[in-house]
């Protein structure tokens, strides 16, 4: 299909999206979200974005003292990539439900910062890119408080974006089997 036309299928005729630039990636809610990536071989992330800002795994650190290590006083949401080898592409599943789950639960942690979806889309979005994967990726997003306090600090807010590959799966493997009697 044309970038951004909805393609319609499977059993509950979810609408899948494809984009070939990552710039439309954000404008869509749907299912799936598709963009190329260039062609390269395998390679392991090496950034992360803090707060916006990508900076190499190994330096991207959260002091001991903060809520969010002291009493695990922190928010995350764990987010599914899957690369389509056939269409050299990466699929975000549902990636702006995610964002707005994760903005839901800032506002029940009473949160003094809750960013927008454009930002948090952009913050995942830029450390996809900058780490160009090409296979399946499990995406964390955190929000949490820095500095010290207590469990029930509100600020200052810190978002983390980190990506890892995940191996291939067939069919077979994604599904589960269960025996009722």
């Amino acid at each position: 299909g044309a970038i951004g036309k909805p393609i319609v299928g499977g059993a509950t005729g979810a609408s899948i999206i494809r984009c070939s630039r990552l710039a439309d990636m954000g404008r869509y809610n749907a299912n799936f979200t598709r963009f190329k990536l260039p062609e390269q071989e395998t390679m392991p992330a090496t950034y992360v974005s803090m707060d916006g800002n990508l900076v190499a795994e190994k330096d991207a650190t959260v002091h001991v003292s903060s809520p969010a290590l002291r009493f695990g006083a922190h928010l995350f949401e764990g987010i599914r990539g899957y690369w389509n080898k056939e269409l050299g592409d990466l699929f975000v599943f549902r990636l702006d439900e995610h964002l707005d789950r994760l903005r839901q639960g800032m506002k029940v942690m009473r949160y003094e910062r809750i960013p927008e979806v454009d930002e948090l889309r952009t913050q995942v979005l830029d450390v996809i890119r900058a780490n160009e994967h090409d296979t399946d990726i499990g995406i964390r997003l955190s929000a949490y408080v820095l500095g010290r306090g207590f469990i029930d600090a509100a600020g200052p807010v810190s978002i983390m974006c980190a990506t890892d590959a995940t191996p291939a799966r067939t069919l077979a493997e994604h599904t589960t089997t269960a025996l009722v009697t």
